[in-house]
């Protein structure tokens, strides 16, 4: 592969198309962009550090308390880190003591990871190429020849799914 964008799948650089972003003909998913955007600001880079120490989830009110802010200000920034995916937010008592009138809204950090590389690397595709390599290698091959047919053969088959999207 050239590293350049694909003809039917992409774009320039800069540009973005079918969920993906090539910059600099590296392919990035708008997901890790916006979410790597979103902690851009200092603010709310630091509410998704106390979040993610604390363990647990915490009202807007402790959060504000916390970095400083006032509670309206750490509502709205709270509110960007639940649209980016980084946050997940519902209504329970803090406490886990029920009360009368409405329960007050929590956050604690997404279960999901999120990685951004650049260039992009996929760690979890080459563990599992030599993962399949030692439990394939034939008895005239050696490690290294084991790795290297697991991932022409993974190669040759993420080609032809890309032909055949590209053809739908």
């Amino acid at each position: 592969m050239s590293g350049q964008p694909p003809k039917n799948g992409g774009g320039p650089p800069g540009t973005a198309r079918r969920g993906v972003r090539y910059l600099g003909g590296v392919g990035l998913d708008d997901a890790s962009l916006d979410s790597l955007a979103v902690l851009g600001d200092e603010l709310r880079r630091r509410m998704f550090d106390v979040l993610r120490r604390e363990r647990r989830p915490l009202t807007r009110e402790e959060v504000a308390a916390a970095v400083g802010v006032s509670r309206k200000l750490a509502a709205f920034h709270l509110d960007k880190l639940v649209a980016a995916g980084l946050l997940r937010a519902h209504y329970e008592p803090p406490d886990g003591v029920r009360r009368v009138g409405r329960q007050p809204k929590v956050y604690e950090p997404a279960d999901e990871a999120i990685s951004v590389s650049i260039p992009e690397r996929r760690f979890e595709l080459l563990a599992g190429i030599l993962a399949e390599a030692v439990q394939t290698e034939e008895s005239d091959e050696t490690g290294r020849q084991a790795a290297l047919r697991v991932a022409a053969r993974r190669g040759h088959a993420l080609l032809e799914r890309r032909r055949l999207a590209e053809r739908d």
